[in-house]
């Protein structure tokens, strides 16, 4: 039996470093004027498209952002939701 050289063991696809797999920023992604929830939801700083709903109920539509509704479709406005993220900003002394 002839001896054999050990060989890398990675297979050649996993050479080298691996890209980046961080989300990019608010800034680098281009959002539309108009969102449907799940946008809207990253675009809020990874909210979950669940309380975006909870915050679109009667009794807590108060709290949430504005939002327009076209037959069954639900959508923010970028506007209202950058509105809405700066009234929640709270200073600290």
């Amino acid at each position: 039996m002839a001896y054999r050289q050990k060989t890398a063991s990675h297979p050649p696809t996993c050479q080298g470093p691996r890209p980046a797999t961080s989300t990019p920023a608010k800034a680098e992604i281009a959002y539309p004027d108009y969102m449907n929830p799940p946008q809207a939801a990253q675009y809020s700083g990874g909210l979950s498209t669940s309380f975006l709903a909870k915050l679109r109920m009667e009794k807590n539509r108060h709290r949430g952002p504005a939002f327009v509704k076209v037959g069954r479709a639900i959508l923010y406005r970028k506007a209202d939701l950058d509105h809405w993220l700066a009234s929640l900003i709270v200073e600290v002394e």
